[in-house]
């Protein structure tokens, strides 16, 4: 690579990381919590719900599955009867068309 190539790289990403600053710098009052009085029952809306989320998690955190029975002999030794779903002609040739007129299934194909 050339200097002049290294150089305008280097001028690049001085650039870029500084107009990355700057917009993060002016940014920064959108993130800022207000604590004015038209906003107050939308915050204590949101703690309340994060107090919720929080006390599920440490309840759902509490939950230890066994799964060893997922490992037993005979478990994996279970078979499936189920038999698969064959594809059924399904709607109307004009869905338009008045119920009494049309039929529901398209019998035209052979």
């Amino acid at each position: 690579m050339t200097p002049l190539a290294k150089n305008l790289l280097i001028v690049l990403g001085v650039f870029t990381v500084g107009y990355g600053g700057y917009f993060l710098y002016t940014q920064r009052s959108g993130t800022v919590l207000d604590s004015g009085n038209e906003n107050e029952a939308v915050y204590i809306n949101m703690l309340a719900t994060t107090e919720v989320f929080i006390i599920r998690s440490q309840e759902l955190s509490k939950i230890n599955l066994d799964t060893s029975v997922l490992d037993d002999a005979r478990f994996r030794s279970l078979k499936r009867f189920t038999k698969d779903v064959e594809d059924q002609p399904t709607g109307r040739p004009n869905p338009f068309a008045d119920v009494e007129t049309s039929s529901f299934i398209n019998t035209d194909t052979e």
